[in-house]
C-alpha cells in the first residue's frame, strides 16, 4: 500500500516536471524506501552511493563508506571469478 501511494506521488510529480534534478530526487525517494539493496560504485569498486537497505544488510555505517570497496563484500572466490 505504501509503495502504491509512493508510486502515485512519483507519477504526479513526474508529470508536472521535466527537471532532471526533480527526477533524480524522486528516484532517491523511491530507493530510500525500498527494502532492496541499491548501490553505485566506480570502476575501482569505490562506493559512490548506497541506500539505507545497504547499511541495514551489511551493518556498515555512512562513516564506513569512504573506506569501503565492493571487494569488501565479495568472497575471494567471487572476486577472482570477476
Amino acid at each position: 500500500m505504501a509503495i502504491e501511494r509512493l508510486k502515485e506521488d512519483v507519477s504526479l510529480e513526474l508529470e508536472s516536471s521535466n527537471d532532471a534534478a526533480a527526477i533524480e530526487r524522486l528516484w532517491w525517494r523511491l530507493l530510500e524506501r525500498t527494502g532492496d539493496i541499491f548501490y553505485v560504485h566506480d570502476a575501482e569498486g569505490r562506493f559512490l552511493a548506497v541506500n539505507p537497505a545497504f547499511y541495514r544488510a551489511t551493518g556498515y555505517t555512512e562513516a564506513d563508506l569512504p573506506s569501503l570497496n565492493v571487494r569488501d563484500l565479495l568472497s575471494s572466490e567471487d572476486y577472482e571469478q570477476n
